[in-house]
């Protein structure tokens, strides 16, 4: 049996759930097929592998050896049986799949929780290799599927985002994409692609995993399968006009519905076209009185019919009415100077004077008959025509005081008083209100039925943005300096501390030294005396070695002269009866002299002088035994000193003792010089690491000192740039101050779904909604000429005259980097996106789950890619967000970990790592120096970026937390997470502040305005909410 290929199949899904009860003995059951079923790897194979197999083998995770990614890499597996093509029932791949064999696959208990094949996968998987096992596609992970369109139940919230100052928020419903204001819960844009043929299609074709909006424009980032968007807000559309001569032109009018336009010129000419048109459609010449002969000709208003038929033109009192089919205008005159002139939705040409009337033209044949209502006194500045509604008609005069009058009647309906004089008013499209620019520079909607003004933003909204911003930066300047001045005072905490410690190992040095020199003496003392008491010890041993030896000699010497004695004695006695004998021999001798001496004198004489050879050798035998005898008693003299001196040599007891007592005087000796040694070295050691730390506190000290220096310098020139943000600031909110938002021009467009208007102090053209939600700053300069409902003519600062719309579509698709049905650089879902603060950089974030994690920088200009982040996780990428600084990027992911990167670079700076599930979403504080994390572990960690530990863990919560975010510039987070509530706590002692429930369902979306009083969330009941920190809905988006 092949164990090798113990994990050679797993994950794979459990479709039946009738089989899950099976045991690992029993053999799977297989579904019968029939039996002209063609079984195709790339459609019926190769996306069961890919879900549930892949994961665990492939080219960086090959388990047993196993590579299930393509059929090539199925035959070059360790397993040579892995796939028999064309035998299913040797082919490890179905075998164990189908529990036939061991090990069985998946293994029980496996770490993902796999159930076993169900009866038609394995029955497919079988009839597959029997049929060879063939490849009808190489890499069917491109193979272009067939996209179902997503159930419109399914509009789950994945996603929301919100602008920086918080007049956009923008939340995904399924696929879909929904931007909006904060005062409407109607969508100012709904996003739509085209495909191939042209045709509007959702956003994505699976569900919005992310959206971002661009800190510096109104780009729109969004995350689906396999691919990124990125959406621009489409700017107003030059929609072509024939050739208007600046020189010449008088005067130009559009009808209310912006689809006419008509130029009155200074030879008479009365051109008429269709706004879109390159040439006049239609041109009549009026006869000018000689007023119009010199460079100050008269005011001319000019007003076009809506079907592009008729024209007027007034000046003074003179009023031309001028048709397309009709050579001679109808000439008639005002009783008072006309002011204002208009065709209503009557189709009847109504003109205000300057003393207050109102004058209704009413046809009669070819003649018109003047009908007036007079409104007062002063001059009627302004006439309007709403788009529908019971008013046909409304009237603003120099005093603001409002004229409406319904159906064809000419009489007046009602009136209403503006609070001031009105520069410029433009009626909603049922003409329930009135949008208007007092001449105060107030901005603001009419409602007419109240009588009430409801004041829009007074000034330049794009000045308004520019002072928040400016402000924003001078607020979150006083954290960078509170936590750059933090910085310097622990730095001079620690330099304080350091140079004590310097102080202090100074001292240990000094004090280390000192008993190092004490410890000196005693050491050399108690040396000197253990070598003495060694050499004591080395001379009594000597002495106790010499005292035996000598003992030893002596008792040998006696036992030699003991032993000698008797030979002496003997020799002694030998001499003397020699001697005895001589003496004998001597007497005999002296008397046989005696006999013979007087026989032989001659005889006698040799035998005296042979006597005395003889009496010598008597005397020489005598002095020997005397010598002998002396000797005798000289060696019983030497034998009784040796006696003596052996009982005076001390015993070996005795002997023993007095070497004990010395090496006991020595080993004690040794020992204390030994100890004193072991002092000084031990004294010597700690000058040494007195030294070595004293050096070290030095270095630190100098470190210390040397940190001071630079945290005073950053002290400095954060304090530096802070003086400059309050400049700055304190610049933008004079330029606020001094800019108002609509006292140029205003105009409603699109059928009264949007605004336009101008700002005098800028030339700052702006897009606002109905609802008085500013949009988007557009194009300067230039001044408006005319308005309708579809379109504005604009007159460039050079003069020439333009027309504009606004787009079908205000926000449009840029751009798709991927696919998800064709090349992509993204292998699977993208699931996080995020931008920096200079909005040149885009960060994507996904991966095949269980299996790897990408990350990706984009240039968001023209989508090239910038940089791709080698195995940055394990699993995939769940969120991604670039620090305020823009310097460093935090990851996080399903395998749990927390990275921070260099932008720079893309080296990996630090992994934080402390969450036992997966980390769903990151947040950085505006301070650069910490970090907060949400975690399906139900925690939230607070890090401190620089030591890259976790200072406090918020726990104690319920359900998986899906999204976090900082509450503005503040120590605080506020999440959402699976149990539908929505919670703010604090960082910095973990309380907590909110914690409401805000929907029905799980959710998902969390997104903020900088300052961190508005949020938008949204999750699984399909809806969006904007609550306020408390958690109390201010806006629901549906």
């Amino acid at each position: 049996m092949n164990r090798r290929f113990a994990r050679a199949i797993c994950t794979l899904v459990l479709t039946y759930p009738c089989i899950s009860g099976l045991t690992a003995l029993g053999q799977l059951p297989v579904a019968d097929l029939p039996e002209d079923r063609e079984v195709k790897y790339s459609t019926d194979i190769y996306p069961v592998l890919k879900k549930n197999c892949v994961a665990c083998h492939n080219a960086s995770r090959d388990e047993s050896g196993v590579n299930l990614e393509s059929v090539e890499k199925m035959l070059a597996s360790d397993s040579d049986e892995l796939l028999v093509a064309g035998k299913s029932d040797t082919s490890r791949l179905f075998v164990l799949a189908a529990h036939i064999d061991e090990p069985i696959m998946p293994p029980e208990d496996n770490e993902v929780g796999a159930a076993p094949l169900s009866p038609m996968e394995l029955a497919l998987l079988k009839r597959w290799i029997d049929q060879g096992a063939k490849v009808d596609v190489a890499n069917p992970g491109m193979v272009k599927y067939e996209w179902q369109a997503l159930p419109a139940h399914l509009r789950t919230v994945y996603a929301s985002t919100m602008s920086g100052d918080g007049r956009l928020a923008a939340a995904s419903f399924g696929n879909q994409i929904r931007v909006f204001g904060k005062s409407s819960s109607v969508p100012i844009a709904e996003l739509s692609s085209v495909d191939e043929a042209g045709k509007p299609t959702p956003p994505h074709l699976d569900f919005v995993q992310d959206l971002a909006f661009s800190p510096v424009d109104n780009r729109l980032v969004s995350a689906g399968f396999r691919n990124v968007k990125t959406w621009t807000l489409n700017p107003p559309q030059s929609i072509e006009l024939p050739s208007i001569d600046p020189a010449t032109s008088l005067s130009l009018a559009i009808d209310r519905t912006g689809n006419q336009v008509a130029n009155f010129t200074k030879q008479g000419d009365v051109q008429v076209a269709a706004i879109g048109a390159d040439a006049w459609q239609w041109t009549q010449k009026i006869a000018l009185p000689e007023a119009f002969a010199g460079d100050a000709a008269p005011a001319v208003v000019t007003a076009v019919s809506a079907d592009g038929k008729t024209a007027a033109i007034a000046w003074q009192q003179e009023l031309r009415i001028v048709k397309s089919d009709v050579a001679e205008a109808v000439a008639l005159t005002s009783e008072k100077p006309i002011a204002s002139i208009v065709w209503d939705r009557n189709g009847r040409l109504v003109i205000g004077d300057e003393s207050g009337g109102v004058t209704f033209w009413v046809a009669e044949g070819e003649s018109f008959k003047p009908v007036t209502e007079s409104m007062g006194d002063k001059p009627v500045l302004h006439l309007v025509v709403p788009g529908e509604g019971a008013a046909v008609l409304m009237a603003v005069d120099a005093a603001g005081k409002i004229a409406a009058w319904h159906a064809a009647e000419t009489k007046i309906k009602e009136t209403k008083q503006l609070p001031a004089a009105a520069k410029f008013v433009s009626p909603t499209r049922d003409g329930a209100g009135l949008w208007t620019t007092l001449d105060s520079g107030v901005f603001g909607l009419f409602d007419i039925a109240s009588g009430k003004l409801a004041e829009s933003p007074k000034f330049d909204p794009v000045q308004v943005e520019a002072y928040a911003q400016a402000n924003w930066n001078v607020l979150v300047g006083e954290r960078l300096v509170a936590a750059t001045e933090a910085e310097l005072k622990t730095a001079q905490t620690n330099e304080t501390a350091e140079k004590t410690n310097l102080t202090n190992s100074e001292a240990d040095v000094a004090a280390k030294a000192k008993a190092r020199d004490e410890a000196k003496k005693p050491a050399e003392d108690t040396k000197k005396a253990a070598d003495a008491a060694k050499a004591a010890l080395a001379a009594e041993q000597a002495k106790q070695k010499a005292m035996m030896e000598k003992r030893v000699a002596l008792a040998a010497k006696i036992k030699q002269l003991d032993d000698a004695a008797p030979a002496m004695v003997k020799e002694k006695e030998t001499v003397a009866a020699a001697a005895a004998e001589v003496a004998t021999k001597m007497t005999a001798m002296q008397a046989e002299i005696a006999a013979v001496e007087a026989e032989m004198k001659k005889k006698l004489d040799e035998m005296k002088a042979a006597a005395a050879a003889i009496a010598k050798q008597k005397a020489d035998q005598e002095a020997k035994v005397a010598a002998i005898a002396a000797k005798i008693a000289a060696e019983a003299a030497a034998k009784t000193a040796a006696a003596a001196e052996l009982k005076a040599i001390p015993d070996d007891a005795a002997l023993a003792a007095a070497v004990k007592k010395a090496a006991d005087a020595a080993d004690k000796a040794q020992k204390d010089a030994a100890a004193k040694a072991e002092a000084l070295k031990k004294a010597e050691t700690a000058v040494s690491l007195s030294e070595e730390s004293k050096s070290r506190a030095a270095k630190r000290a100098a470190e210390s000192t040397e940190e001071v220096a630079s945290q005073t310098k950053l002290v400095a020139e954060a304090k530096a740039e802070q003086e400059e943000r309050k400049k700055q600031s304190e610049a933008a909110k004079g330029a606020q101050d001094q800019s108002l938002a609509a006292d140029k021009a205003l105009a409603v467009l699109n059928d009264g779904k949007f605004l336009v208007t101008q700002s005098s102090a800028s030339g700052q053209w702006n897009l606002w909604t109905a609802a008085g939600d500013w949009i988007a700053a557009l194009d300067k300069g230039g001044e408006m000429v005319a308005a309708g409902s579809q379109s504005v003519l604009i007159r460039g600062d050079n003069g020439k005259v333009k027309a504009y719309r606004l787009p079908a579509k205000l926000w449009g698709q840029e751009r798709m980097i991927g696919s998800p049905t064709g090349e992509s650089p993204f292998s699977d879902r993208v699931l996080t996106v995020d931008i920096d603060p200079t909005g040149k950089w885009l960060v994507t974030g996904g991966g095949e789950p269980s299996r790897s994690g990408e990350v990706q920088i984009w240039n968001l200009a023209d989508g090239s890619l910038v940089r791709t982040f080698e195995n940055p996780h394990t699993d995939t990428v769940l969120c991604a967000r670039f620090s305020p600084d823009g310097k460093t990027l935090a990851t996080s992911s399903s395998d749990r970990m927390i990275k921070l990167w260099d932008i720079e670079t893309g080296k990996l700076l630090k992994t934080l790592e402390g969450h036992t599930h997966h980390v769903n979403s990151i947040a950085w504080n505006v301070n650069n120096r910490q970090l907060s994390s949400a975690s399906a572990d139900a925690t939230v960690k607070i890090w401190d970026v620089s030591t890259g530990q976790a200072k406090r863990t918020i726990g104690g919560l319920s359900g998986e937390l899906t999204r976090l975010v900082y509450v503005g510039r503040d120590d605080r987070v506020g999440f959402v997470s699976g149990d539908n509530h929505f919670r703010v706590y604090r960082t910095d002692n973990g309380g907590r502040e909110t914690n409401a429930k805000v929907a029905e369902g799980y959710l998902y979306a969390l997104a903020s305005n900088r300052e961190g009083t508005l949020f938008v969330l949204g999750g699984a009941d399909g809806n969006a909410k904007i609550v306020d920190k408390a958690g109390k809905e201010t806006q629901k988006y549906e």
